[in-house]
């Protein structure tokens, strides 16, 4: 098994507890993929991990 760098392991975590959220909320998995990707995409596009994200990340 490969260990991912800290910052990568907790982003994993934190989608991994969001989607189990939604899934507890009786979110079909069509609602839920998008919204991970969303997320992925904005980290790719930021370059910043979401505890670093600033309105001003939104704004561009």
């Amino acid at each position: 098994m490969v260990q991912l760098p800290p910052e990568d392991a907790v982003f994993e975590a934190m989608l991994r507890g969001w989607r189990a959220q939604q899934i507890a909320r009786g979110l079909q998995e069509d609602t839920i993929a998008p919204r991970d990707r969303l997320i992925r995409r904005f980290l790719a596009f930021c370059n910043e991990y979401p505890w670093r994200w600033q309105p001003g990340h939104v704004d561009e």
